[in-house]
Formats: C-alpha cells, structure tokens, sequence
C-alpha cells in the first residue's frame, strides 16, 4: 500500500468515524439542528485573500454544481451540528486540480489522516465502499467539542443518556 499512518504528537492515529446513535433521528434535537442550519444558510460567504475575486463569486452563487450556496451552508451546518466534525473538499474543473470549481461537503462513514511521501492526506470512506483521499493542505475541516483529538471533534456518545431520556419521553 502506498499509503502509511500519520502519527500526531500525542502517538496516536487519527481517526475519525460517525456517531451512529440516531442523533439526527430523534425530533427535539433534528428540530435544533435545523434552526441553526436555516439561520445559517442566510449567511453570506466573504472570501478574502489571493485568488478571492472567482472563489468569492462562486460561494456567492454556486459553490458546487449540485448546490446553490444556500443549499451548501444549510448541509455544512447540519453535519457540523449532528458529527461535530464536517468536512470541505475542493470539486474541480475537469478533474485537473489547477482548475477549482467550488467546494462540497461531504459525511463519510470514516476519515483517516494518512501519509505518503512525507505528505498528510486525508482518506475519507463513504457507507457504499466508496474511498476518496484529498491532500490535508486543500481540505477544510470544521469542529466543535474538538478536546482529545488533533483533528476531528468528539463523538456524540455523551448525548447517548439524554437521548434515551427523550425516547422514553
């Protein structure tokens, strides 16, 4: 294989899988995500920096050719929310990766950090055995209850009690 673990300070091996207790599944808490969501998909994009001319005009109109920016910020809220951990990869102009053409969030199932030729990338597997790898510079990750991880955020099995006290409820 051409690929080798990438180790972090700490010695471990970074790893990052989806909660799979029903979070977005139970009403009360779907019902908070998507006020958050909604409330963030009224946002506007800025980009600032070099090449922020194009890439300002396309969160502005069309970050990818699947979602205007309104669908995109409203799905890149509700898997920040429901994972803790959301992922921003690059979407290309005829697969040459001189040529980008927006960005797409996406939900594996896993994402490891890995390594070859001295260089991080982050290999994502998706539920149908699909994997994908983007190099870790042209990725972005956003997190939240980010505490033993170097990478991703915590895993929502803190919320299992509550969320077995709203089912019985």
């Amino acid at each position: 294989e051409m690929y080798s673990w990438f180790r972090t300070l700490g010695g471990y091996t970074p790893v990052y899988t989806s909660f799979d207790g029903g979070l977005y599944e139970m009403y009360l808490t779907r019902a908070c995500i998507h006020t958050f969501a909604t409330h963030v998909s009224k946002l506007r994009p800025v980009v600032s920096g070099p090449g922020s001319g194009k890439m300002g005009r396309v969160l502005d109109y069309r970050p990818n050719p699947w979602q205007d920016t309104k669908k995109y910020l409203y799905r890149l809220a509700t898997i920040y929310k429901a994972e803790n951990t959301a992922f921003i990869v690059p979407v290309y102009e005829d697969g040459s990766i001189e040529r980008l053409a927006g960005y797409y969030p996406v939900r594996p199932s896993q994402a490891q950090v890995v390594e070859s030729g001295g260089v991080p990338y982050m290999r994502f597997s998706f539920p149908y055995g699909q994997i994908a790898t983007v190099e870790l510079s042209r990725l972005g990750i956003m997190t939240q209850m980010q505490y033993r991880d170097d990478f991703f955020g915590e895993s929502n099995a803190a919320l299992r009690p509550v969320m077995e006290l709203i089912h019985a409820q």
